[in-house]
């Protein structure tokens, strides 16, 4: 665990999970497999309350991620472009590539 800029301890998970909205049953079978695995999981189902999603939430989910899982499918390619929810991810993807 780290804290925040207030002391706070923060969670700190080992995979953040991207995915389409419409993926969401494999997806949670992805995430109980992680899980019974012992990894620790950011899952916005579970994470937040009521299921609400907000940009906010996630890029808080990511930063708090050691490493991202995006789940690609067809459902993906057919949505609209949107940033991502925090950049972290993509930046130690880039780094790792090199």
């Amino acid at each position: 665990m780290s804290n925040d800029t207030h002391g706070r301890k923060l969670t700190t998970f080992d995979v953040f999970i991207s995915y389409a909205r419409a993926d969401r049953d494999p997806v949670e079978r992805l995430v109980h497999g992680l899980k019974r695995d012992g990894i620790q999981v950011w899952f916005d189902m579970e994470q937040m309350s009521g299921g609400h999603t907000t940009m906010s939430a996630r890029a808080g989910g990511s930063a708090r991620s050691a490493r991202m899982i995006g789940c690609l499918s067809d459902a993906v390619a057919q949505a609209p472009p949107r940033p991502p929810a925090h950049p972290q991810p993509f930046r130690r993807a880039a780094d790792l590539s090199q």
